[in-house]
């Protein structure tokens, strides 16, 4: 994409202001890549200096000339962090789940039936066998593959 240049008498020229670009989250912004996490700090509170901004110069910026972008951004950004958050809650809420139930049953379970015994306790994760099996193996430090597919608590 195109730099933009700020012109007072006819604002900005060449291409869109604002792009989406190919990785997931990352947003263009008068050439610069941006996400939820890596913007600048005008987007989270109103009352920032220009002047220590790492993005733009104040005279340059294409979010203080185009507040309805700006606006836009600080939408979908917001989205996308409780998206997030809602996510690693459920993640942890699934983490219990599984542990609770493989240290209740006190032995050794094929994934499988574990995440029957969860999808049937717990219908509101909504989770599959494959995601319990993923979890199993992923946190190696509180569950044990004792035999292929089957697995206890550390």
């Amino acid at each position: 994409m195109d730099d933009w240049s700020w012109n007072e008498e006819e604002g900005y020229d060449r291409a869109p202001m604002i792009g989406r670009g190919p990785a997931r989250g990352l947003t263009w912004v008068g050439g610069v890549p941006m996400s939820a996490t890596d913007h600048p700090e005008c987007i989270d509170h109103d009352s920032f200096d220009c002047n220590e901004c790492e993005f733009f110069g104040p005279s340059s910026c294409p979010l203080l000339h185009d507040l309805d972008a700006m606006d836009g951004l600080r939408s979908v950004w917001a989205g996308h962090r409780e998206r997030t958050l809602r996510e690693r809650r459920q993640d942890r809420a699934a983490q219990k789940a599984i542990y609770e139930e493989l240290q209740e049953h006190g032995r050794p379970l094929h994934y499988s039936k574990l995440a029957a015994m969860v999808m049937d306790r717990h219908p509101q994760l909504d989770i599959t066998p494959d995601q319990v099996l993923k979890r199993l193996q992923k946190q190696s430090k509180q569950f044990e593959c004792v035999y292929p597919g089957v697995y206890r608590c550390l």
